[in-house]
C-alpha cells in the first residue's frame, strides 16, 4: 500500500489520512470494550502514537485495518487491567478515608459509620485463615514475608489469601462503592 510506504518515510499527510480513515471505527471498537469515551480516545491516540513512533516498520503490515483493530483491542484490555489493578489497590479503608475527608456533614457521618460497620462485618465473614492474614497485613501493617514466617506459609500463599480477601470484601461492599 502506497500510503504505508509514505508513512514509513515520515510523510505526515499520509499519516493524517490514515488517522482520519480509521479513527471512528477504532474509537467505536475501543468504546465497545471500555464503555468510556475518554479512555477510548486515549487508547486510540496511544495506538496511533505508537504506530508513528514505529513507522519504519509499518511497511511490513499486511492488513493495516486488522492490525489497528487488534492493537486497539489489546490496548483497551490492558487499560481495563490497569483500572482493575488500581481498584484492587484501594482497600475499603481507603474508600472510607476518602469519603470522610470530603464530607463532614451529619448525613456523611452516618454513611461513614454504616460503611465502617459493613466493612467490619465483611471482614468477620472472611474464612478464618483469610481473615487472619488480611488483619495482619492491612490492619497491623505486617509485610507478606513476616506473615509467612509467623504462619509458616509461603509468601505466595499470603498474596493469594489477600487477593481472595480483597475479592470477597469488594463483593460484600459492592453496593457501597457503586459510582
Amino acid at each position: 500500500m502506497i500510503m504505508l510506504r509514505d508513512i514509513s518515510e515520515s510523510d505526515q499527510n499520509a499519516f493524517k489520512q490514515l488517522f482520519y480513515l480509521y479513527y471512528a471505527s477504532l474509537f467505536n471498537h475501543a468504546y465497545h470494550i471500555l464503555k468510556s469515551s475518554l479512555m477510548s480516545e486515549e487508547v486510540v491516540s496511544e495506538v496511533f502514537f505508537t504506530l508513528w513512533k514505529n513507522r519504519a516498520l509499518i511497511v511490513e503490515v499486511q492488513n493495516i485495518e486488522a492490525y489497528l483493530h487488534v492493537a486497539v483491542k489489546n490496548k483497551a484490555i490492558s487499560c481495563l487491567r490497569q483500572v482493575a489493578a488500581h481498584r484492587m489497590e484501594l482497600t475499603s479503608d481507603d474508600a472510607i478515608a476518602a469519603f470522610t475527608t470530603e464530607n463532614h456533614n451529619p448525613e456523611s457521618e452516618a454513611i461513614r459509620r454504616e460503611l465502617q460497620s459493613a466493612l467490619q462485618a465483611a471482614i468477620e465473614d472472611l474464612p478464618t485463615k483469610c481473615r487472619a492474614i488480611f488483619k495482619m497485613a492491612r490492619i497491623n501493617g505486617l509485610s507478606y514475608k513476616k506473615i509467612s514466617e509467623l504462619l509458616g506459609i509461603s509468601v505466595r500463599t499470603v498474596d493469594a489469601q489477600l487477593a481472595i480477601a480483597q475479592k470477597k470484601l469488594r463483593l460484600s461492599l459492592q453496593h457501597y462503592m457503586e459510582e
